[in-house]
């Protein structure tokens, strides 16, 4: 597939359009949840959160920048599998507690990662068939 150097540019424009939006409103969020609950700031320093926007931004990039080809439902396909691991990493043991002045809470989330996990596998099926419907076309074609 031979590409000429405007629609190259195209798709970087494309891409970097996406990871942009993923970035920006990551900072409105933490913006905003620094202003409304300010006790939250250090639990949100320490978490792996710029990790994770990180990670979405460069799929998202990727993804912007390899539509239209079979190479974006492989980056796709990462980026379902990247979210299973980052939830299993931030849930740990199945329990997510916070601690703010004189309150602790704690809440089991073994079942909500369980129904999270289930919806990613169902989503990475989706990716896979999406490739295959998108290979019958080029076939066709």
């Amino acid at each position: 597939m031979k590409v000429n150097s405007g629609e190259f540019l195209l798709r970087i424009l494309n891409g970097l359009g996406y990871a942009v939006a993923v970035i920006i409103s990551y900072l409105v969020f933490s913006i905003l949840l620094l202003q409304m609950v300010p006790y939250i700031g250090d639990y949100i320093s320490q978490s792996p959160i710029d990790v994770f926007m990180i990670g979405l931004a460069i799929f998202a990039f990727a993804s912007g920048f390899l539509r239209g080809t079979i190479f974006k439902y492989f980056v796709d396909g990462g980026r379902d599998i990247f979210l299973m691991g980052m939830a299993v990493y931030t849930v740990g043991s199945g329990t997510l507690s916070l601690a703010l002045q004189d309150v602790y809470i704690e809440v089991d989330a073994s079942i909500m990662l369980t129904l999270f996990l289930l919806a990613t596998i169902i989503d990475l099926a989706r990716t896979a068939l999406s490739a295959l419907s998108h290979l019958a076309e080029k076939e066709e074609t």
